[in-house]
């Protein structure tokens, strides 16, 4: 036969103290955020380069570069700041958005 106990019937069980206690730990800082200051590009050589110096120069945020291209504003800020790289499918718009096209971009014009 088994017996189940109701809740009246159960015992009582002291809590532990711990309701009360603060928790602190120590961790590492993985990713610090976006580099807010970053310097204006006078010439520019990498991606994020270009972009920030096109966007600078029209006088455009953040969000309204990331509503052109199709992107959330937080990809926008990876390329500035040389984090990431667009993906492929948002080439075209990106060439567009700066007027140039800097994945073609020869070291040497002739």
């Amino acid at each position: 036969m088994s017996t189940l106990l109701t809740m009246r019937e159960r015992p009582r069980v002291a809590l532990l103290g711990i309701c009360h206690r603060t928790i602190t730990i120590q961790r590492q800082v993985i990713f610090k955020g976006f580099r807010q200051n970053l310097p204006y590009p006078k010439n520019p050589n990498s991606l994020g380069e270009h972009l920030r110096k096109a966007r600078l120069d029209r006088k455009v945020s953040t969000p309204q570069v990331a509503e052109f291209v199709g992107v959330d504003r937080s990809s926008v800020q990876r390329w500035e700041a040389d984090d990431s790289i667009p993906a492929d499918h948002h080439r075209a718009k990106i060439v567009s958005f700066l007027g140039i096209d800097p994945f073609t971009r020869s070291e040497n014009p002739t």
